[in-house]
């Protein structure tokens, strides 16, 4: 119901008395009021007229008030009518059965004017908020129907073309023209079912230039013009991609604003997407062809990467057997030194330090062999395992070491637990790496201390532990110590020593830790399983 005019009033009873009372008291309240004396007329009324009240009396010739109810309600243009018995049949029956009808109220004869006025007043506003749910509830549907359709169209010239036929739809006008300003062209669309005839692209910018500075909150902008109704709405998130300009021959209803508003809003959306879509379509072809580009520099970039690496690997090989060899040559240079001091002071020469030097060259043939194996037929010898004396393997690093610590006043203490068993294990390899532990703290101590070996049993394994008192090493370096390339030496260290003994280690299925504070010493730990599944 509009609130600018009168509400209407379908008065309806067959005692004409009655009727012409109550179109005196409703006319009085400024309602506007229809009569009608049987059930038929009634009903020819109501459908005719779709006033916003009915008062229904009960007992008419014909068709009786229970009866225009039930048909007036079966029908969709009346069924929302609110209707109010205003009877003298009045028993709780009667009353109790028109309510359950349908009927918003049930008054019994003789009625109290002011009452009755109270009571109408109260149901058509009742109805006023009833008819402006229901038609907020469409508006949503139907906004809703815009969102859905505009927003699965990506292409901008469809979604222009769609946008002027629902214009159209929703409003019946005459005359719908867009244009919008795309990423790469002014596209401009009009659909017209009048006279005017299309409409030039300087008429439209010349109405969207005088349209400016006029838009409400609401972003509409209506207008007259010859007996004509415009209505100019712009679109984009500044106002300044383009706009929609509809014509009718009526003036607009604020629900008409009211969707095209949303409207407006809705194309803004999904022209943005739109937008989007063809940006990332253009980015799409004109990446594919970056990528090809960008494929030839790295394959080219790799060849140069690959013949960079082949020249590293060659480095880093020859360090690593430089440093392989040179831990069992340098045991030979000291014993070597301390035979040519006995002859030179005429002291017989210790079969100690001729075994030594035999035994150690006996490892650098070994490891020359090795080598020589891997590089003809690309596999290195399988290492053999056997169950080994620990004691054998201590008497031997400590053998090869003596003379080396010596020279730096370094004591070597050896601590074997009595019930240790064989260790299956690599006899040089193990003898390798606690060779590298303990030469390691001899650099770690320099001169004037102590390095420890203790051999014990921890569960189902053989524990060596290879002790200083040296300057300990940094925690920062301790994350990495088992990694190539990582020294604590500052000068003369490969980094490779601890990696080839973490490596050796872990082949025997077991492993090498260290813990070392500053200052104080570091204890590296080798744990080794009796038993090795070849």
């Amino acid at each position: 119901m509009n609130e600018t005019r009168k509400a209407s009033i379908l008065v309806v009873d067959d005692h004409i008395p009655a009727v012409e009372m109550l179109n005196r008291l409703f006319s009085s309240a400024n309602y506007t009021v229809y009569k009608a004396f049987d059930g038929k007329q009634a009903i020819l009324q109501a459908e005719t007229l779709l006033p916003d009240l009915i008062f229904l009396d009960v007992m008419m010739p014909g068709l009786n008030g229970f009866e225009v109810l039930a048909h007036l309600q079966s029908k969709e243009a009346t069924k929302d009518i609110p209707v109010i018995f205003i009877t003298a049949k009045d028993t709780p029956v009667d009353i109790e059965y028109g309510l359950k009808m349908g009927a918003v109220d049930y008054i019994p004869k003789p009625v109290e004017p002011r009452e009755l006025l109270a009571r109408t007043k109260n149901k058509l506003e009742a109805k006023l908020l009833r008819d402006s749910l229901r038609q907020r509830t469409r508006d949503l549907e139907v906004i809703l129907r815009i969102s859905n359709a505009l927003n699965t169209q990506l292409e901008l010239e469809e979604l222009l073309e769609l946008a002027t036929h629902l214009i159209v739809d929703l409003t019946g006008a005459i005359h719908v023209a867009i244009i919008y300003r795309g990423v790469n062209k002014v596209i401009l669309k009009q659909m017209t079912e009048s006279k005017l005839g299309v409409m030039s692209e300087v008429e439209l910018f010349n109405i969207e230039r005088e349209s400016k500075g006029h838009f409400s909150e609401s972003s509409v902008y209506t207008f007259e013009s010859k007996d004509l109704y415009l209505a100019f709405i712009p679109i984009g998130m500044e106002k300044e991609n383009g706009f929609f300009l509809v014509i009718k021959e009526t003036a607009y209803d604020h629900h008409q604003l009211l969707l095209l508003e949303n409207m407006g809003k809705q194309a803004t959306l999904a022209l943005m997407n739109a937008d989007l879509y063809t940006l990332k379509a253009h980015y799409a072809i004109n990446l594919e062809r970056d990528v090809q580009e960008r494929t030839k520099e790295l394959v080219s970039a790799q060849s140069l990467l690959v013949r960079s690496e082949k020249l590293a690997s060659v480095g880093r090989l020859a360090s690593g057997i430089a440093h392989e060899i040179n831990n069992p040559l340098t045991p030979i240079i000291i014993n070597l030194d301390l035979i040519i001091e006995d002859i030179k002071a005429e002291r017989p020469v210790s079969l100690e330090d001729v075994e030594a030097i035999y035994n150690s060259a006996e490892r650098i043939k070994r490891i020359v062999q090795r080598l020589l194996q891997f590089t003809r037929r690309g596999e290195q010898e399988k290492v053999s395992i056997v169950a080994t004396e620990v004691k054998d393997i201590i008497k031997n690093v400590v053998l090869l070491s003596k003379g080396y610590l010596q020279q730096e006043n370094i004591d070597l203490i050896v601590l074997l637990d009595d019930s240790l068993r064989p260790v299956h294990v690599n006899r040089d390899q193990i003898e390798q790496v606690l060779l590298n532990l303990v030469l390691n703290a001899k650099d770690a101590i320099q001169s004037n201390g102590t390095i420890t070996i203790v051999a014990k049993h921890q569960r189902d394994s053989l524990c060596i532990e290879v002790r200083d008192n040296g300057r300990g090493i940094r925690p920062d370096i301790q994350e990495n110590l088992f990694e190539p390339f990582t020294s604590t030496k500052e000068e003369n260290g490969s980094g490779l020593g601890l990696f080839v003994s973490h490596e050796i280690i872990k082949n025997h299925h077991g492993s090498i830790d260290v813990k070392s504070v500053e200052g104080e010493g570091t204890v590296f730990s080798v744990l080794l399983p009796y038993q090795v599944s070849e």
